[in-house]
């Protein structure tokens, strides 16, 4: 089974690209809020989705994607409108990754979607 992205959802998110240096990628969680295949036989994905790890008031964001790999644990897709080149790296949301890359104060036993909604 390939990994679905699924409007509503939650999921971990890493953006790579030259403009993030030193490190080349910025890490979010991310809702999706809308995702619709566009131009599908070239791979075109249109998702707006929430970007929790960003300013308050531009966390709204709409990316066209051409899809470059789909496979049973992450999505990885290219923006066709950023320059330089952006890639977006998307896979399932865990407690685990949001306490090593946020110190958030969520443990195991918490349902990482409700912690999200109520925390971010």
């Amino acid at each position: 089974m390939r990994f679905t992205l699924e409007q509503g959802q939650w999921y971990a998110t890493e953006f790579l690209g030259e403009e993030f240096a030193p490190d080349i990628r910025s890490l979010s969680p991310i809702r999706i809020q809308r995702i619709e295949a566009r131009q599908t036989s070239q791979r075109i994905l249109e998702l707006d989705f929430y970007h929790a790890n960003y300013p308050a008031g531009v966390r709204d964001k709409c990316y066209k994607l051409k899809t470059l790999e789909r496979n049973s644990q992450f999505y990885l897709g290219r923006s066709v409108e950023h320059d330089p080149v952006r890639l977006m790296l998307v896979y399932r949301v865990t407690a685990e990754w949001l306490r090593r890359h946020f110190d958030a104060e969520i443990t195991d036993l918490d349902v990482v979607p409700e912690w999200l909604d109520r925390n971010t």
